[in-house]
């Protein structure tokens, strides 16, 4: 009931926010006050309150429809083509990125962000701009990429964005998840295995509604297993 409230509330508060313009240079930054206002808000309600931090799949789920089907209370901080560096960046150098950082450093965060940097190609880097965020967020989980539709994708091939095979789009998920599984450890949430059809090795058709981007079903699935890891750790350090 607590998160409901919190996010009625928030959604008044969030239409009364003018956004500041988007900057190529500090991506994020024109999300600052909105995340700053919306971390304020959610500690009033409760102080451990769950925090979302990611990409459009995260952004995805910013509805409040959505975000009022939690049981506890979370905040959602999404963004929409982000990448690794570019939350490092807006934690780290941004105003607004360094006020929500002190609220976030000691606070369970549940992190999906990587498939952009395999979208743009630059992928050279990933691993250490993951092992960044890993120590700056150290009480973070992290979402394993979903699997793509990547014969989509393939048929998609225009030489600019989708400029892969079917086979170097599944490889490219499967060298992040490696990096995600050993920078977290056994603190990752494995969306990619639950929505992959083992026979196929493919994402199953209900799980995605494009080439990338969670269905109704698999936001549902993010959902329940975030929960139910926040509600395990919680009750273990109690």
């Amino acid at each position: 009931m607590k998160n409901k409230i919190f996010q009625f509330i928030w959604s008044i508060v969030k239409a009364l926010i003018k956004k500041r313009p988007f900057n190529q240079r500090d991506f994020f930054d024109s999300y600052g006050p909105m995340f700053v206002a919306q971390d304020k808000l959610a500690r009033i309600f409760d102080k451990n309150y769950l925090a979302l931090l990611g990409d459009s799949e995260i952004e995805g789920m910013a509805d409040r429809e959505y975000m009022a089907s939690f049981d506890m209370v979370v905040a959602n901080y999404g963004k929409g083509g982000s990448k690794p560096y570019h939350i490092i960046q807006f934690l780290l150098q941004n105003k607004y990125g360094k006020k929500l950082y002190k609220s976030l450093k000691n606070r369970m965060v549940i992190i999906s962000n990587g498939g952009n940097s395999m979208w743009a190609n630059e992928t050279l880097n990933i691993k250490e701009e993951l092992s960044v965020i890993r120590h700056l967020l150290p009480l973070s989980i992290m979402v394993t990429l979903p699997p793509v539709h990547a014969d989509w994708l393939d048929a998609l091939d225009d030489g600019t964005i989708y400029d892969k095979t079917a086979e170097e789009y599944n490889n490219m998920v499967d060298e992040i998840n490696g990096y995600i599984w050993d920078l977290w450890g056994i603190w990752v949430i494995d969306i990619n295995t639950i929505l992959t059809n083992p026979e196929e090795q493919k994402a199953f058709w209900f799980a995605l509604k494009d080439p990338v981007h969670y269905s109704d079903f698999s936001e549902m699935v993010f959902r329940k297993l975030g929960e139910a890891i926040i509600k395990f750790i919680r009750k273990v350090r109690k």
